[in-house]
């Protein structure tokens, strides 16, 4: 499984149901349904509720540069805490634009400022107030467990088949060196200065040149 991410976004203040926010804090999340924000020596929480209900595992967690931040759960869809307090949660509804299914897995932005957001069921993007569609049938797995943007405006998906990289033409590919890696559960990637994939697996850290893997660490163990 996927751990909850710790980043840096904007401060919360707690007031009744609302959230004030504010730069250059923590925030974190946890499996329970609370997101944290440790601000100096005391921290403060917000519990997301699904209906009457907590939600009961929190996967994924990221923020935009205007301070809204984005929750990702695993059965209660997302949720949106934006910088005037409010939270709004979106769930999955069928024969529309939005939530493949209400298992959000990962949460990443791109270098054109799109919130790509992971499911079970494929993924989809937040763009200028609105979901657009990807083509997920092109997926080779549409259990997408982890994103990873790339600096030229394209990401990577991690899915449970493998791996895939969207590019910043609008292409999805699956470069043939992914098949050799070494395993399909891609935990992280890097770039170095020339831009090449550093890419951590469950089972070791491979160095992508376009053309072929080199592999290192193969006998331990990695986490994401």
């Amino acid at each position: 499984n996927a751990a909850p991410a710790q980043i840096h976004v904007r401060r919360k203040r707690e007031t009744g149901d609302r959230v004030d926010l504010a730069f250059n804090e923590h925030w974190f999340a946890n499996r329970e349904a609370h997101v944290f924000d440790l601000h100096f020596a005391h921290i403060d929480a917000v519990l997301l509720h699904d209906g009457l209900e907590p939600v009961s595992d929190i996967w994924s967690i990221t923020s935009e540069n205007n301070g809204t931040v984005w929750v990702g759960t695993f059965g209660g869809g997302l949720f949106r805490l934006n910088k005037s307090g409010g939270i709004k949660q979106f769930k999955y509804e069928p024969d529309s634009i939005g939530l493949p299914d209400d298992n959000v897995l990962s949460l990443a932005n791109d270098a054109n400022g799109k919130l790509w957001i992971a499911t079970s069921s494929g993924v989809v993007i937040w763009h200028k107030g609105k979901f657009q569609a990807f083509e997920n049938e092109q997926l080779t797995s549409k259990v997408v467990i982890n994103l990873f943007p790339d600096a030229k405006g394209g990401m990577w998906l991690a899915t449970q088949a493998g791996l895939q990289h969207y590019t910043a033409e609008g292409n999805l590919e699956t470069p043939d060196w992914t098949n050799d890696l070494t395993d399909l559960r891609v935990m992280g990637i890097l770039h170095d200065s020339n831009d090449k994939p550093l890419i951590v697996t469950a089972k070791g850290i491979n160095r992508a040149d376009g053309v072929s893997v080199s592999k290192m660490f193969q006998d331990k163990t990695f986490l994401s």
